[in-house]
């Protein structure tokens, strides 16, 4: 049976012999195991961090990646500009432009605007949740920051995920504080973090969104006097976050003509179901997704709150909601990546319950040896995709050989390596048909996938004459370039 009591928190005098909302010593929360639990959280926050910036120094980007990058790379009205012409908040383009600033435009720079939220989501987790949750949850909770599916790729990607998690997970933590010790300093967190993880991502502004619906649950059970405050800090929130709103308003009308995402499916909703405990390895996906279903069986026995609970499921409601919406208005708005800024409140949850539940001496050792088993699978393919390919030498070819008055094109319009060459490696190179072979001072290149035998064909019944190169890759993507000139002017390439 599910209690409305407060969360059962880490309290000093646990020590001490005493037990605060348990009648089992042994179900304690609080307890630690001696000095060296003290200094765990500390120890894995600075161990993840190394882990994390280990992984952005490197030129490697995708397309959404390099879209972002072209923003940043503009000046601040322009970079504000086309932002608001996007489909997502301002706020991380704001911050990857002001980093970029401050210590230089480079992909390392990029994504280290993505890595320092997690950094000081780490180091908050190790500080607060400890103090508050104790030891054993904090370094749970550090460990799947890290390890868990999904949630270190999107920490090194240049995107605004890491970002809307880190906030979303922060207010978290603010709701938890609320539900035990309603202070004003613990309501203005919950309200700045909330606005925060909006301006971060519209999923943020969901995910947050979940632990007032908490809060106004736990007030209606257990302490009706806190619901003027409920009442107040709500509709500040809303007050701060009204801009945000009007902006996603008119972001989503203009979008409606050309989103994309998968459509409402049962198999994309199963597959979105499951989405936070996939790993490449499908014995340890299934693992952790059963090990998530034994903590939450667990958590509802007593003396474990509803909270912890709320939170592992605040994302699956999140993604019902979604596919209930999408139902109703007919339209495909959600990818599964969305899932994205709740997964923080989501392994929240269930570090808490892994330590808290009645079934915890199962359920914490379970946790820390498949969490470092799926840590070893995602951070080493998450190695892989950063280093596997280095763009080095076709970037050094670029500097080398192109100059602003070549052109080029992307053989049959493959969008996403047109998105990088021409918002990344390739600004200041004019992005053109073919057409305009032979009008141009430069020279005129062209890139082509191994599949595209047959647009060159094409090409040269043009009367223009395809030369090769050289083959090129950076990211996911491979390309051979070639030097085109009309058939009667043959230029070389260059050496």
């Amino acid at each position: 049976m599910l209690s409305f009591e407060a969360p059962i928190c880490y309290n000093p005098d646990m020590e001490k012999g005493h037990h605060f909302g348990t009648e089992d010593p042994q179900a304690s929360p609080g307890r630690r195991s001696g000095k060296l639990w003290d200094h765990a959280p500390y120890i894995l926050a600075s161990a993840g961090s190394l882990l994390l910036l280990a992984l952005i120094f490197n030129n490697n980007l995708w397309m959404d990646e390099a879209f972002t990058a072209g923003i940043v790379r503009c000046g601040f009205s322009e970079m504000l500009a086309q932002s608001f012409g996007d489909t997502l908040p301002p706020l991380y383009n704001i911050a990857a432009w002001c980093m970029t600033r401050l210590f230089g435009y480079s992909s390392v720079i990029l994504k280290l605007t993505s890595v320092l939220p997690m950094i000081a989501l780490m180091f908050f987790s190790a500080s607060c949740l400890t103090k508050s949750h104790g030891s054993r949850v904090s370094c749970l909770y550090i460990l799947s920051l890290l390890c868990a599916p999904h949630i270190v790729h999107f920490s090194v990607e240049i995107r605004m995920y890491s970002m809307a998690l880190s906030f979303a997970s922060f207010a978290a933590w603010f709701a938890l504080s609320l539900s035990r010790v309603p202070k004003r300093s613990h309501w203005a967190g919950l309200s700045l973090f909330t606005v925060l993880s909006g301006f971060a991502h519209h999923y943020g502004i969901f995910a947050s969104a979940f632990l007032w619906l908490m809060l106004l649950i736990h007030f209606l059970a257990k302490d009706r006097r806190q619901l003027k405050a409920f009442a107040f800090y709500a509709g500040l929130t809303a007050l701060l976050y009204l801009p945000c709103l009007i902006l996603a308003i008119n972001q989503l009308r203009r979008a409606s003509s050309y989103f994309s995402a998968a459509g409402g499916t049962l198999s994309s909703l199963l597959f979105d179901l499951r989405y936070p405990f996939v790993t490449n390895v499908t014995a340890v996906s299934a693992m952790l997704l059963l090990l998530f279903g034994l903590a939450f069986l667990s958590g509802l026995r007593k003396p474990v709150s509803f909270q912890p609970l709320f939170l592992m499921a605040s994302p699956f409601a999140m993604l019902l909601f979604s596919y209930l919406v999408m139902a109703m208005t007919g339209s495909s708005f959600f990818s599964a990546r969305y899932l994205v800024p709740g997964l923080g409140i989501l392994w929240l949850g269930f570090s808490i319950l892994s330590d808290k539940s009645p079934a915890s001496k199962v359920l914490f050792p379970l946790s820390l040896t498949l969490l470092l088993i799926s840590g070893c699978i995602t951070y080493t393919g998450q190695l892989k995709e950063e280093y596997d390919t280095d763009p080095s030498r076709m970037t050094e070819y670029f500097h080398q050989h192109f100059s602003p008055e070549d052109g080029y094109l992307v053989l049959d319009g493959d969008h996403q390596i047109e998105v990088c060459l021409h918002d990344y490696y390739l600004p200041d190179i004019p992005l053109c048909p073919a057409s305009k072979v032979g009008e141009i001072s430069g020279n005129f290149w062209c890139m082509a996938t191994e599949d595209q035998s047959d647009s060159l064909s094409e090409l040269r019944l043009r009367g223009i004459h395809a030369e090769y190169v050289d083959e090129f890759s950076f990211d996911q993507y491979r390309f051979r370039l070639y030097l085109l000139t009309k058939s009667d002017g043959l230029k070389p390439p260059p050496e």
